[in-house]
């Protein structure tokens, strides 16, 4: 473990979960997705984050999709398919956290850039 180096982290991100919801309105159910923060409103997580290269091709991406890795700091309720928003970027994790070895200290997220959110951001009560 000594060996290990941990980045700097010098991003601040928030992270979104999407969850699924059932609607029922005039004896018609539909389901909505609706956007979660995994972490207190008005916070931001620090994160270290560089994009990958083709040669680091873990992803099955299309022509021109941008990939990135993003490092924070170990926290269960992220998953795949959760969306890391940046300054100016907002990116979905595609592939399942990588938690270093099971040692749950920082989770590596391989996540490829999006346009928008699949859902309304929920309201925090």
């Amino acid at each position: 473990m000594s060996d290990y180096q941990h980045p700097n982290k010098n991003r601040r991100a928030e992270i979104f979960g999407a969850r699924r919801s059932k609607v029922s309105r005039e004896g018609k159910t539909a389901y909505v997705t609706l956007i979660k923060r995994r972490h207190p409103k008005g916070t931001k997580l620090w994160a270290y984050v560089r994009m990958l290269t083709s040669s680091e091709g873990a992803v099955q991406v299309n022509v021109g999709e941008e990939r990135y890795l993003v490092i924070i700091n170990y926290n269960k309720d992220v998953k795949m398919g959760d969306y890391v928003r940046l300054n100016d970027k907002l990116l979905q994790i595609a592939l399942p956290p990588d938690v270093y070895e099971d040692r749950k200290f920082e989770m590596k997220l391989t996540c490829v850039r999006v346009e928008e959110l699949e859902g309304p951001l929920e309201e925090e009560q």
